[in-house]
């Protein structure tokens, strides 16, 4: 009879012996997390026989709302502690675990400052920034020359257009977001009424704090009047047009936002894109006093100013003058368009197509 030992055949990986963990390691060790913020880690288990590197996450310290997603833990933005420990625990040998330790921050915002237009100089540099929550932040000066012609610099504002809260160099906030300082102008009137334009007009409205072309959004603060007028018979409408509705120059009988200050530009390129031989509209348009070529047929309210000024124009009072505003439309029809009577000052409207004497035409532009 033979007899046989076996040596070394095992039943499984690592010639039959069960796999063992000597360690669990956490990384990172050590970290900060902002409170409302997440860090994922990573655990590595070592020991014989290739155990598995799987691990059950676990945190304490914290309140609800802080815990593990996987691997990654989030503080909640409510959270008390101003330290956690972190656990990962092996999923072969619960006794053997690692740990990190894990300090929680406040909340951490940037100031960052914009130049908003500027022509020329840079933004300065908050080098306190980051800021935690709550903390105080002095308003920078404007080191690095910031400049832009026909504006002087009058501090900073936290919205771009200056509706925001306002601050001078040296104010100071309690920051609780991400905060950009935009620089804020000043536009410096070089212009008075009556005074001759770029265009060689009259300068008929001045706003320093500017008027927004709709057109293009950008800004502007003066309107100059052509010298002269480009037509005192002109219809408002070519013939086949005069019942044709010109959507955003008016509508439904009622004065709106078309009249407004900075929309003549607009409700002439929209005249134009539909009627395209409308003679009121064209013929501000192809008009190119002082080699300017942005003049318009004004909206309703541009209209006044011009009549505001017109003795700077020699600008008899008599006549009526075309606006670029519709009156009214039903039915997918607008037969009408507004304009004022100068012998009162009066809004008035004719037949878009009316090209008797005393149809006035007068161009504008804005700048």
């Amino acid at each position: 009879m033979l007899a046989f030992t076996l040596i070394g055949c095992g039943d499984g990986a690592g010639g039959g012996k069960d796999p063992t963990v000597t360690s669990v390691s956490v990384d990172p060790a050590t970290v900060n997390v902002t409170k409302g913020e997440t860090k994922a880690f990573i655990a590595t288990v070592t020991g014989t026989n290739d155990p598995a590197q799987t691990v059950t996450w676990s945190v304490t310290g914290g309140v609800d709302g802080t815990g593990f997603s996987g691997a990654t833990l989030t503080v909640a933005a409510s959270e008390t502690a101003a330290s956690l420990t972190v656990t990962a625990t092996s999923t072969v040998d619960t006794s053997k675990s690692g740990a990190a330790t894990v300090t929680v921050t406040d909340s951490a915002y940037n100031v960052t400052y914009n130049a908003n237009t500027s022509d020329s100089g840079t933004v300065p540099v908050d080098s306190n920034s980051p800021y935690q929550s709550g903390g105080t932040v002095t308003v920078l000066d404007n080191t690095g020359t910031l400049a832009k012609t026909d504006y002087s610099f009058a501090g900073w504002d936290t919205a771009a257009n200056g509706s925001g809260t306002s601050y001078a160099a040296g104010a100071t906030f309690t920051i609780s977001a991400d905060t950009t300082l935009y620089a804020k102008w000043n536009f410096i009137v070089t212009y008075s009424l009556g005074d001759t334009g770029p265009g060689g007009g009259k300068i008929i409205y001045i706003d320093p704090a500017g008027f927004i072309m709709a057109d293009t959004g950008l800004p502007a603060h003066y309107l100059e009047a052509a010298p002269v007028n480009q037509g005192t018979e002109l219809a408002w409408a070519s013939a086949a047009y005069v019942e044709t509705d010109i959507p955003g120059t008016g509508a439904d009988g009622e004065i709106g936002a078309e009249a407004e200050i900075g929309k003549g530009r607009q409700n002439t390129a929209l005249i134009l894109a539909t009627d395209a031989a409308a003679p009121a509209a064209l013929a501000c348009k192809n008009y190119s006093g002082g080699g300017k070529t942005d003049w318009f047929l004004p909206s309703l309210d541009e209209l006044k100013e011009l009549y505001n000024q017109r003795s700077s124009l020699g600008i008899a009072d008599d006549g009526f003058f075309w606006s670029s505003c519709q009156k009214w439309s039903w039915e997918g029809h607008s037969e009408s368009a507004r304009g004022l009577v100068f012998i009162t000052g009066e809004v008035s409207s004719n037949s878009k197509i009316n090209y008797l004497s005393g149809k006035i035409v007068w161009a504008l532009r804005a700048f």
